[in-house]
């Protein structure tokens, strides 16, 4: 008797195995077809070395945090306790809070008061400054542990950022790669910058948005 019911409950086991298989094959493909718009992806398609290809779905984590930081604070302002007022006076001074990063950028929130009956506050984020290597605890990184022995070994100086106006002339920040304790245990890489002349408007009418007014 169990000599003739194993070969049924095999071919029973094999038709449940076929069905689960056709199942999952038809989900995937479900999957596949169904609107890219449903989906955010968080994670770029990696192509080769530091080059990507941004998908159309992707969103930057760091714009999300933005945008919940943004929503925070709209959420304070409307709370905030609203006191009478006459002056903007009244209602305390203006000040701003202590820096901070979100990813390679120093921000700090802005604190503003005024009247109009009660008072207001309103919280504004304030880009302070881009840092070059990354940003910590609210300060740009400026030097990291390297085996180097020669400053070209850290880096390639050059103009960086854009052109900026400066007593009527163009200007641009110069980056420097120096090796500091150089074939040490300690050795460290370190950037500095330094405004640099890029362009004399000499006799033109001035300086504007980095270009010589002509």
């Amino acid at each position: 008797m169990e000599r003739k019911l194993m070969p049924f409950l095999l071919f029973i086991f094999l038709i449940i195995m076929l069905l689960l298989g056709t199942y999952f094959i038809n989900e995937s493909n479900n999957i596949e077809k169904r609107d890219a718009n449903e989906f955010i992806s968080l994670e770029p398609l990696i192509v080769k070395g530091n080059s990507y290809i941004i998908k159309e779905d992707y969103i930057d984590p760091l714009d999300l945090e933005i945008l919940e930081l943004d929503y925070k604070e709209e959420i304070d302002n409307q709370n905030k306790n609203k006191l009478e007022c006459l002056e903007d006076i009244e209602c305390g001074d203006n000040f701003s809070g202590e820096p901070y990063c979100i990813g390679d950028k120093v921000y700090e929130k802005v604190h503003e008061f005024s009247c109009n009956g009660r008072c207001n506050e309103n919280i504004n984020r304030k880009l302070i400054e881009e840092c070059f290597i990354g940003c910590f605890e609210g300060e740009c990184i400026n030097s990291f542990l390297f085996d180097c022995e020669f400053d070209f070994e850290c880096g390639i100086n050059d103009f960086v950022g854009d052109t900026f106006c400066s007593l009527d002339n163009v200007y641009q920040d110069y980056l420097t790669w120096t090796c500091l304790d150089p074939g040490t245990e300690n050795s460290t890489c370190n950037i500095s910058f330094n405004e640099q002349l890029v362009d004399d408007c000499g006799t033109s009418l001035g300086c504007n948005e980095g270009m010589c007014i002509n």
